[in-house]
């Protein structure tokens, strides 16, 4: 009989339970970490320059930058 190796039965499940997620800024390029219970539709913002993100997919992590020039008074077509 052979011997089983019992490394060789780790399931890969726990690959995809991975809470170590990263993404990158745009805009400096410095790597982020996304916190486990990131949600879709949640704003993140960078560590380093603090430009935010509305995340689009957790899994594979997918941004999308929200324009923002810290002018929110300006232009008045924001009507809630």
């Amino acid at each position: 009989m052979a011997s089983r190796d019992p490394k060789h039965h780790v399931r890969s499940d726990d690959d995809d339970r991975n809470t170590n997620q990263s993404w990158e800024c745009s805009e400096c390029e410095e790597e982020n970490e996304l916190d486990p219970d990131a949600e879709e539709g949640q704003v993140v913002a960078c560590q380093e320059c603090g430009t935010e993100f509305e995340i689009v997919r957790t899994s594979p992590v997918s941004l999308t930058p929200l324009s923002g020039s810290g002018n929110d008074d300006e232009g008045g077509d924001w009507e809630e």
